[in-house]
């Protein structure tokens, strides 16, 4: 196998591993997390190649989005799901997920500046004109 499907195989490992722990422990936050990031790192490598990747990104914010019901205080899962849904051209889901990770974990300056970035993204809201 070539080069650009090593990382490819790696990630379905992970996948297929996370599964069966998901099969011991349904609700599991650091599996579903771990899972969640798997199929991301699917659908970063699927995306570089030029192939399809939505996929594998709304596998992985369904895992990401089940992690943070069954631990609503994992900081680090609603960073990813922010990421996610900032790949996936959400960034009102994404300033949702990242402002749910500075309540959890105020101050980050990396959080801080993926919400400032996903709400520029957004625009001004309705109504408003933006400050010249």
């Amino acid at each position: 196998m070539g080069g650009r499907g090593r990382p490819r195989a790696s990630y379905r490992r992970a996948i297929r591993d996370l599964g069966e722990a998901l099969r011991v422990d349904p609700r599991s936050p650091e599996a579903l997390s771990n899972r969640g990031l798997a199929w991301s790192g699917i659908a970063e490598a699927d995306a570089a190649v030029g192939m399809d990747a939505a996929g594998p990104r709304e596998k992985a914010i369904a895992d990401l989005h089940a992690a943070v019901v069954a631990n609503p205080s994992f900081w680090q899962a609603w960073a990813n799901l922010g990421l996610l849904h900032d790949a996936a051209g959400q960034p009102a889901k994404a300033v949702e997920a990242y402002d749910a990770a500075l309540q959890i974990c105020p101050g980050h300056p990396k959080l801080e500046e993926l919400l400032a970035a996903a709400r520029a993204r957004l625009g001004p809201p309705p109504g408003k004109e933006p400050v010249k």
